[in-house]
């Protein structure tokens, strides 16, 4: 049966393709291996000991042994959390689709379902090319060497639109250089496949804990070797033979037992984005072990991440050196501190925090500026009542002060009269208009300065006689404050003016105590306590 003509021609691949006006690379094509065939090439290779070397090799890749030997599916949920076994895969390879099953292991298959899936040239990978890396220092080199060799063997008669990758051990550059020699030189291979790091034991752990006597020591004392930094062996030879040679790297090394990454019950908690973070990592440490810039010919794939990846590690990259290039580094010189300044700053804000202490007292004096008075915290009971103001001022402008603080906004300083005479010189401000003023004041305010308006004529609508109306400068008050003057009697009126009722001098006293400030002397004004709602009060005859 040849159905080859019809798959084509209803695959959606080949018809985005025909509209193309280049070729098609698949740069990650996973096939399998038939076991049976690989063994038998592995064993007239190297013997039955590398076939079980094999064997060991590609059975603790999905499954992970602890415990006496049982995997995670072996064991209790008891033993599971006793040991923390890592959650292994199930069912990890396409079965639903029995063309697409024989497609990825039969090479004559996939060579001619090609056109199907659109693509003109496929770069393939092996599921099993970096197995011999778990094998072991005794057979690691040797089974890498047959395995690139089979597939090298298996997929020359189809050369010309499939090349497999060449799997390269790099637990030292010195094996890794061999078997790269091997693999383009010998076998022709044009891709080679690393792992993105090598899992080491902590020399000082290892001295103390020998991994023949502490094998699960062993197992949980290590660290990863991501080749380009900190690393103990230096892989610039490898890094050149690869430029030499003219052969791209490419890796899909994932992350699955990292931190974040060890649940002993979902697997996919483990698996969602560990190539990005292995990708991640590699790709840091060859930036920041100077790799890339001591081999700018150096061409590395790093595979099955997703591409957002690398949009975050670049910008973070170029955010980190804008804040941390040698120049901008200085901004976190301790040098760069103004020592008196600082003690300054804590002597008049954090007294509390420095006085009495040893480093305070061993400060030069020429560095220790003249204590401050302490400034009460807006807190304080008293302060909030108005009460206790160390510079003598009125009690109730100051509750109105600490009053706005606490919500946060910007106290004026236009709310009392001597404020406002401070200011009657500046012209860019607006004016402050006070009405109800006596008419024998007219006098007073000519000779400060300020201009006397006629008032208006007739009675108010309370049948009241109007007084003169008195302009002056007075600050710019904050923006947020006329709803707050509203709820403490004042007006707005048109241009943003505000609008005072009375001020201190006017205000007459009783000896009667505030309904809401028990303790302080009731006021003749429309400036009651600031805990109080707004209301008006009328004053009492002596």
């Amino acid at each position: 049966m040849n159905d080859r003509l019809s798959r084509v021609q209803a695959s959606r691949s080949a018809a985005v393709k025909a509209r193309l006006q280049h070729p098609v690379i698949d740069t990650d094509v996973h096939v399998n291996d038939y076991a049976p065939v690989l063994e038998d090439y592995i064993q007239h290779y190297g013997g039955n000991a590398l076939v079980d070397a094999l064997r060991k090799a590609l059975g603790g890749r999905f499954v992970t042994r602890t415990g006496g030997g049982k995997d995670w599916y072996q064991q209790t949920p008891e033993e599971r959390q006793y040991h923390r076994t890592l959650r292994a895969p199930w069912w990890a390879r396409v079965t639903r689709n029995t063309y697409d099953l024989a497609t990825y292991t039969l090479p004559a298959l996939l060579y001619e379902r090609l056109a199907e899936q659109g693509s003109d040239y496929s770069v393939l990978f092996p599921n099993d090319v970096l197995s011999p890396a778990a094998a072991g220092s005794e057979y690691r080199q040797p089974l890498h060497r047959a395995i690139n060799h089979f597939h090298a063997d298996q997929y020359r008669a189809y050369a010309d639109r499939l090349t497999p990758v060449a799997g390269i051990p790099l637990h030292t550059p010195q094996e890794g250089i061999e078997e790269l020699e091997f693999a383009v030189k010998t076998l022709g291979l044009k891709v080679i496949n690393i792992a993105g790091g090598v899992r080491r034991p902590i020399r000082a752990i290892a001295d103390k804990y020998p991994a023949k006597e502490h094998p699960e020591i062993a197992k949980q004392a290590g660290y990863i070797d991501f080749y380009g930094i900190d690393s103990e062996h230096d892989y610039d030879p490898f890094w050149a033979k690869v430029v030499e040679l003219g052969v791209p790297v490419t890796t899909h090394y994932g992350s699955q037992g990292w931190t974040g990454r060890q649940s002993i019950s979902n697997y996919m908690n483990n698996h969602i984005g560990h190539f990005a973070d292995g990708s991640q990592a590699f790709a840091k440490a060859l930036f920041f072990g100077g790799v890339t810039r001591r081999f700018p010919g150096l061409r590395v794939g790093l595979l099955e991440g997703g591409a957002d990846w690398g949009a975050h590690v670049y910008t973070h990259l170029v955010d980190r050196w804008e804040k941390r290039n040698r120049v901008a580094v200085r901004n976190y010189d301790p040098a760069e501190a103004d020592v008196a300044l600082l003690v300054s700053l804590f002597e008049r804000y954090g007294a509390d925090y420095i006085r009495g202490r040893a480093g305070y007292e061993s400060t030069p004096r020429h560095l220790r500026p003249a204590p401050q008075p302490r400034a009460r915290r807006l807190g304080d009971r008293r302060l909030r009542a108005g009460r206790h103001r160390e510079d003598g001022g009125h009690p109730r402008a100051l509750g109105r002060q600490l009053l706005l603080r606490l919500r946060g906004r910007r106290p004026h300083r236009g709310g009392r009269l001597q404020h406002a005479r401070e200011s009657a010189g500046r012209e860019d401000q607006r004016h402050l208009v006070l009405r109800r003023r006596p008419l024998g004041r007219a006098r007073v305010h000519r000779a400060a300065g300020r201009e006397l308006g006629p008032g208006r004529a007739g009675r108010d609508r309370r049948g009241r006689l109007q007084g003169p109306r008195v302009r002056q400068p007075a600050p710019l008050l904050h923006r947020g404050q006329p709803a707050l003057l509203r709820r403490h009697g004042g007006r707005t009126q048109a241009g943003d003016r505000r609008v005072l009722n009375t001020t201190r001098e006017d205000k007459k006293t009783c000896d009667r105590p505030c309904p809401f400030c028990a303790d302080r002397p009731r006021h003749c004004s429309c400036w009651p306590c600031p805990h109080s709602p707004p209301r008006r009060c009328r004053p009492h005859p002596r």
